[in-house]
């Protein structure tokens, strides 16, 4: 028997959990009769179905009262069931031809008080009610455990029983029944379907064929928000509100329309009939060995047996895909029911179609007068009721009544059935759904929801009702937890389909997934568990997210992972006891992976989107405070399989990464200082002292007068392992010491000289920046000497203050460049670009009278260069985009191809590391360049320390920073900046960094201030009042070259 639906009108406004009276009262209409065409119910058991079966409808003998007030009609093999409009249930069995329809024997007192019979279902030899209590009742033939385990049986098994309820559904309210040949299906409010019967083919979805297992829940629907269930002889359908169909059961005659290629006669796990994924099927009807889908267009498809024509495909053939019948193709199919071997289909205007029994094709069945409207069609066995002149088939709404859903349940009346629904994973997959999108299939890039509704709803109304009662938000906390726990940690319970994964986008609008705690590791470890085909669509949803729903799930996740940093109870510095802290670590590991490995994922969605997060929206600034940082980097480098927080750069701050770099610096630096000590030790043993000693050093001597040549005479004769040496430089004829303080001079004086343009290496625009000179004469060497200087800069910790865009920085870190770069470096021709790229019509672009060429000087010389292999081509309003990205791509990378790939090559040389891939293009540029616009100079005096005070310097040091903020404009205090550290430019990590140190000297007043650049000290004379210090500290810093031993 097909699975029949509830007359039940749905209230999703209203709470599902109260018990809810059942409206059966229907419009009038014109005088009811009820039909059968089919086999007789006296038919003898000798007859054969071939020639007993009847084309031709007969009404069925019913008092007119009886007949006004049938509902619904289920049919059997051998008995059928009839519910009326006040919950009353009669059957007749095939014993008698003249037998009448009688109330079920027994049913009455099953009943409790105030309930009812709301649905009747007809099984092989079985019977299945459902009442308006969201009870079972059954009865009939238990000879495979179909009536399920029952008190006056608890076995589960024996011959023929009288009425009794299915005792373990007490505990879940049933709103949906289906009964087959020898099983049966009960769909619960909470969305499960429960399986009991005869599982010799997996009809029970257990994945085995094994019997005598009971009634348990089909686990492999997890998720699903099902709308209906369906029995065939040895097979099961279910429908799910977005009509994706699963189906399991028997497979010899291809009745789950999922193909038998595989070869494969029984499927015991739901598999999906994918073929009609994007039918939009409204009713699914299953016969003995074939099934029939009706569509919302009115189509009809059938699949599985077809030796007696069911099919009515103008043949005999079985199909093992849905296949749509062609004959009703331009009939509007309303409902559709199966029959043993036979289909009806009915369609709008009130005519009826049956195929089957040797008749391959549909033939309309003559249904008399009073047949005007929709006819409901009621088959199984070999027979079919049709119930003609009742309430129209529109009446009847296919979704049952009582089926939980998020945006139905009452925070303010019914808490108890806001926490049941709140831990059902079915209850969220059709909750808050746009118009028009309810009854289809999800699909790539568009969930159908309407989340600013779900947000005000579950923030506003269920967040309310929470945060104003903690013991309320606990057990809200609780059932969410729980429910994804239980999706992630039970094999069998998995998201069924990508409806389901509505679950994921609408928690993370809940006011507890705001809080730091278990359920955002919860939820990124379900959604890591994805099959692939699922988690493609999911990214593919939260790729199209608003920016607003997007960023909250970042923050969410970002808030957890911070948490999870911050509650450890073992510091950076590892003080506690070393037992514990390995097992706080794994704890915090297993909780902190899954969240960072779905961060990973959002941050590269982030780069793909238009409107995407900035960088700083994915940092953990706790990272520096709680993870020894050069302790993870060392694994890291040791063991790349293994946790470590270098496997997610996107959580290092710039601060972090600088922190990364001079820890990867150091390394190198000690195993090179290691190797140049050994290998000297090894010779002063060996050799003694006849042949030089290796320095442990990079060692560059240069003149003041001669930098760029001493340094190319230098590093031209550097063997690449020298360069990872730490640096020192001597400036010939000065007698000062390098710690420091020279390296940080000498490259702000080369830099300053080798990019000047009147070197011709480097052209300088508008905007004050340099780039590659495309008709310089200068071999591709001294590019890579230039760019191992640069190397050499971050290598060693210096700022160098190189005016480069940030299109160089993009290229070092192979990053494409695009038209806002050039914008940056030359503002006049990109923004004419940009312009060109503005123009709304085809004029404004054709009267610029532009070719695929550009003009460029050489040697005062213009020269036109082709941007593509066809340069007389005019630029048009269609292939605009072509000619500017062939600009770019020209001035960019094609002019200056030799010199860039030398220079690049030149600086990997010297500071190639793990952690520079991991940079962003703007980080880069700060380590190198430090910040030009980030001076705190209040910072500075905080962050001031002093050697060996005195209360006797307490005037003195007030007045040096009385004089400084006073009276030092902006330009002064930059230039003292220079003076005390070698740059003007500010550190990564900010002005906090620079660790002004002040030592009160005692000499002379008439001695200047003095800085140690090396180790960002002031020597500050005892001056006797605050003009002189001005004086002093005016004159020394108009003095920022040269040094000397002090």
């Amino acid at each position: 028997s097909g699975g029949k639906l509830s007359d039940q009108q749905p209230t999703r406004k209203k709470p599902p959990a109260p018990k809810q009276s059942i409206r059966t009262s229907e419009p009038q209409h014109s005088t009811p009769k009820l039909l059968m065409v089919g086999e007789p119910l006296s038919k003898s058991p000798a007859d054969d179905s071939r020639t007993s079966w009847q084309a031709l409808p007969t009404e069925v003998a019913l008092k007119p009262t009886l007949a006004a007030a049938v509902l619904t009609v289920a049919a059997g093999d051998s008995h059928c069931l009839l519910l009326t409009s006040d919950g009353s249930a009669l059957s007749r069995s095939g014993d008698g031809e003249d037998e009448e329809f009688a109330p079920v024997p027994g049913l009455a007192k099953s009943l409790a008080t105030s309930s009812r019979v709301t649905q009747l279902e007809a099984g092989g030899r079985h019977s299945l009610a459902l009442t308006s209590e969201g009870q079972v009742l059954a009865w009939g033939s238990n000879s495979c455990g179909q009536l399920g385990p029952r008190a006056d049986d608890g076995s589960g098994g024996g011959g023929s029983l009288r009425v009794g309820p299915v005792t373990p559904l007490m505990g879940h309210r049933a709103v949906l029944v289906a009964a087959g040949g020898g099983h049966s299906l009960v769909l619960t409010a909470d969305h499960q379907v429960f399986a009991f019967g005869d599982n010799s083919h997996g009809q029970l979805g257990r994945g085995h064929c094994q019997t005598g297992s009971g009634l348990a829940p089909v686990r492999r629907l997890g998720g699903l928000p099902v709308r209906q269930i369906a029995c065939g002889g040895r097979h099961s359908f279910v429908l799910s509100h977005s009509a994706v169909l699963l189906a399991w059961g028997s497979n010899d005659r291809g009745q789950l329309g999922c193909g038998t290629e595989d070869g494969n006669a029984t499927r015991p796990l739901p598999v999906e009939c994918s073929a009609l994924r994007n039918r939009r099927v409204r009713r699914i009807a299953c016969g003995h060995e074939h099934t029939a889908a009706v569509t919302a267009d009115g189509g009809l498809f059938t699949f599985g047996a077809g030796d007696l024509g069911q099919l009515g495909h103008g043949s005999n053939s079985s199909e093992s895909l849905p296949r749509q019948v062609a004959e009703l193709m331009g009939s509007r199919v309303v409902t559709a029911d199966c029959g043993t071997s036979v289909t009806y289909a009915s369609c709008q205007g009130g005519r009826v179609y049956a195929f089957g029994t040797r008749r391959n094709k549909p033939w309309p069945l003559t249904l008399g007068p009073g047949g005007a409207g929709d006819v409901d069609v009621s088959a199984g066995g070999g027979r079919a009721f049709l119930r003609v002149g009742g309430p129209p088939m529109a009446a009847k709404l296919s979704i049952p009544e009582g089926l939980l859903s998020l945006d139905s349940c009452d925070p303010d009346g019914d808490w108890p059935g806001c926490l049941a629904i709140a831990a059902c994973p079915a209850a969220y997959a059709r909750a808050f759904l746009l118009p028009d999108i309810e009854h289809e299939n999800p699909r790539p890039g568009w969930h159908g929801l309407d989340l600013d509704a779900a947000a005000e709803f579950l923030q506003k109304r269920l967040g309310a009702a929470a945060v104003s009662n903690p013991e309320r938000r606990q057990e809200l906390l609780a059932a969410q937890t729980e429910l994804l726990t239980d999706l992630t940690e039970r094999e069998e319970a998995h998201l069924a389909d990508a409806e389901c994964l509505r679950l994921l986008l609408l928690l993370p609008l809940s006011p507890e997934f705001e809080s730091p705690g278990p359920l955002q590791p919860a939820l990124a470890e379900l959604v890591l568990r994805l099959p692939r085909p699922l988690m493609t669509v999911l990214l593919s949803w939260i790729m199209e997210l608003r920016l607003r729903h997007f960023a909250r799930l970042v923050r969410c996740l970002i808030r957890a992972a911070q948490h999870l940093l911050a509650s450890s109870d073992c510091d950076a510095n590892g003080e506690a006891n070393e037992a514990a802290k390995v097992d706080a670590d794994e704890q915090r590991i297993r909780r902190l992976r899954p969240c960072l490995d779905f961060l990973k994922r959002l941050h590269a969605l982030n780069s793909d989107r238009r409107d995407r997060l900035p960088a700083s929206s994915f940092h953990l600034a706790e990272i520096r405070d709680r993870v020894p940082l050069e302790k993870d980097y060392r694994a890291w480098t040791e063991n790349r399989n293994q946790f470590s927080f270098l496997k997610y750069p996107f959580v290092f701050d710039g601060h972090a990464k600088m922190e990364l770099l001079k820890v990867d610096a150091r390394m190198q630096m000690e195993q090179a200082f290691r190797e140049a000590m050994m290998f000297n030790l090894f010779q002063g043993f060996t050799f003694g002292a006849i042949f030089d000693m290796r320095s442990p050093f990079l060692v560059l001597r240069v003149a003041r007068q001669a930098l760029i040549q001493d340094a190319v005479v230098s590093l031209s004769s550097c063997h690449p392992a020298e360069l990872k040496k730490p640096l020192r430089i001597t400036f010939k004829g000065e007698e000062a010491v390098d710690e420091g303080g020279l390296t940080k001079e000498f490259f702000l004086l080369i830099f300053r000289q080798i990019l000047d343009p009147v070197y011709g290496m480097f052209t300088c625009f508008d905007s004050n920046l340099v780039w590659f000179n495309h008709s310089t004469l200068e071999c591709p060497e001294n590019f890579s000497l230039i760019g191992t200087l640069l190397g050499l800069a971050i290598y060693n910790s210096i700022l160098a203050a190189v005016p480069f865009p940030m299109a160089l920085f993009k290229k070092l870190l192979r990053q494409p460049v695009a038209l806002d770069d050039l914008k940056e470096l030359d503002p006049t021709v990109g923004n004419s670009l940009q312009s060109l790229l503005d123009a709304e019509t085809a004029n404004s672009v054709e009267e610029l009278e532009l070719n695929f060429e550009i003009e460029t000087k050489m040697f005062d010389h213009v020269q036109r260069v082709p941007l593509s292999a066809s340069p007389e081509d005019r630029v048009t309003l269609g292939n605009r985009e072509s000619y500017v990205s062939a600009y770019v791509d020209f001035v960019l990378n094609r002019s200056c191809r030799d010199a860039f790939d030398a220079f690049q090559a030149g600086f990997e040389r010297a500071c190639g590391s793990p952690v520079l891939p991991l940079l962003e293009p703007q980080e880069l540029q700060a380590i190198i360049n430090g910040e030009s616009g980030c001076f705190d100079w209040d910072q500075l005096e905080q962050g001031a320390i002093y050697v060996n005070p005195s209360p006797d310097y307490q005037q003195l040091i007030a007045n040096f920073w009385s004089v400084f903020h006073q009276d030092l404009d902006e330009d002064n205090k930059r230039r003292f900046l220079r003076f005390l550290t070698g740059s003007d430019r500010v550190p990564v990590q900010g002005m906090s960094a620079v660790r002004l140190r002040i030592q009160v000297v005692h000499c002379s007043p008439r001695c200047l201030p003095v800085a140690h650049t090396c180790y960002n000290m002031l020597d500050l004379p005892r001056y006797p009042d605050r003009e002189t210090l001005r004086q002093k500290l005016l004159l020394a810093i108009d003095e920022t070259e040269g040094f000397s031993l002090v």
